[in-house]
């Protein structure tokens, strides 16, 4: 959310250098693409955060300003 709001829309490698190095060692690659996925989906669909302006395959988060 605080690099969405400083930089306005992110891809979704931008979001993987962002948070994957913040993960747990204990996670192999697999996994940690999955969570990060889930903190997306969840950010997105649950909590209405975050929209995607891109396509499936290339999405773009940007705050959900409604």
């Amino acid at each position: 959310i605080e690099y969405l709001t400083k930089f306005k829309k992110a891809s979704k490698s931008d979001i993987y250098k962002l948070i994957y190095d913040k993960l747990p060692e204990i996670l192999d690659d697999k996994q940690k693409l999955n969570k990060i996925n889930n903190i997306t989906q969840s950010l997105s669909n649950k909590e209405n955060r975050i929209i995607n302006k891109g396509t499936h395959r290339k999405p773009v988060w940007e705050l959900n300003n409604e």
